[in-house]
């Protein structure tokens, strides 16, 4: 349930329900493409956004405290 902590895996979950979606409505999948790829591509800005200012934080310092295990997609994702 915690794997959208990762942006790779929220863009398999958005090909499988786009897919999924084209398959129930294959007349509206223009549509559903359309929107797969202006979400794919706004992934794709915050990805390098939090990898760019992760990358600011020195390694040494770069430590996740949290009581909960799902962040660890996020953690390691980002070299937490």
């Amino acid at each position: 349930p915690h794997m959208w902590l990762s942006v790779p895996n929220v863009k398999a979950y958005i090909r499988t329900i786009v897919d999924t979606l084209c398959r129930i409505s294959p007349s509206d999948q223009e549509y559903f493409r359309a929107n797969e790829r202006e979400y794919l591509a706004r992934l794709d800005r915050l990805d390098e956004y939090v990898t760019e200012k992760v990358s600011e934080v020195p390694k040494e310092n770069r430590n996740l405290v949290t009581t909960h295990d799902g962040y660890a997609y996020l953690a390691k994702r980002y070299g937490l």
